[in-house]
């Protein structure tokens, strides 16, 4: 991974870290698992669409809600594998 994609995975990773804890399980949501390699390591977040402009992330057992600031969930998905380097089911 080149250092510009290194600097924009870590951008989101502090974005979506830095989101207010969600307390519901979000049950019936679509959901994509999306990986982001870094240096030595890979990272798998799942982002599930809760159908009011705003997506949970989940990583390694925390919750949090995102605003997809206006996207719809699949141009964010869209968004994170172009300049996210992330590959996303």
């Amino acid at each position: 991974m080149n250092k510009q994609n290194l600097i924009i995975a870590l951008l989101v990773l502090t974005v979506v870290f830095s989101c207010k804890k969600k307390d519901d399980d979000g049950g019936g949501q679509a959901c994509q698992t999306c990986t982001f390699a870094t240096i030595g390591e890979d990272y798998t977040p799942e982002y599930c669409d809760n159908g009011d402009g705003t997506a949970t992330f989940t990583f390694e057992g925390e919750s949090e809600t995102i605003s997809l600031a206006g996207a719809t969930f699949s141009q964010f998905i869209a968004t994170l594998e172009q300049t996210g380097g992330a590959v996303c089911n």
